[in-house]
């Protein structure tokens, strides 16, 4: 996980929230849509701007780590769009892949990296 970019947030552990204590931008990937909500911005080129005092549940049903960071933030993301209606129900299947890839470039081992896609990809078919 040597010299990847982690964002400048707080954690509060009794809640299992994450809360950015400054802007957050990252490419994506994931292109062709766009949303400017007060919380967020999505650029037609992939690149997300999630706003200061954005908060994010880190990993629903798993152990919150540091490496967790990225992968949680960039999903709760999209999943947030989505659920708002923000972006088409198809992003958030784009998501979930991003997520598992981040989860990958971030350190997280295969069994757990395994385990949490597996776990968003059941969850998003659950709410589609």
């Amino acid at each position: 996980m040597t010299d990847l970019p982690i964002p400048n947030f707080s954690y509060n552990p009794d809640l299992n929230k994450g809360k950015l204590k400054e802007k957050f931008v990252r490419n994506t990937g994931i292109e062709g849509h766009s949303a400017d909500l007060w919380w967020c911005l999505l650029l037609p080129n992939g690149v997300i701007r999630a706003r200061k005092n954005y908060e994010w549940d880190f990993a629903t049903g798993a152990v919150d780590t540091i490496s967790m960071a990225v992968p949680t933030l960039v999903h709760d993301i999209f999943c947030q769009l989505t659920n708002e209606g923000a972006v088409p129900w198809s992003v958030r299947e784009q998501g979930d892949r991003l997520f598992r890839e981040l989860l990958k470039e971030y350190g997280v081992g295969v069994i757990r990296r395994t385990y949490c896609y597996i776990a968003v990809r059941l969850n998003s078919k659950n709410l589609a």
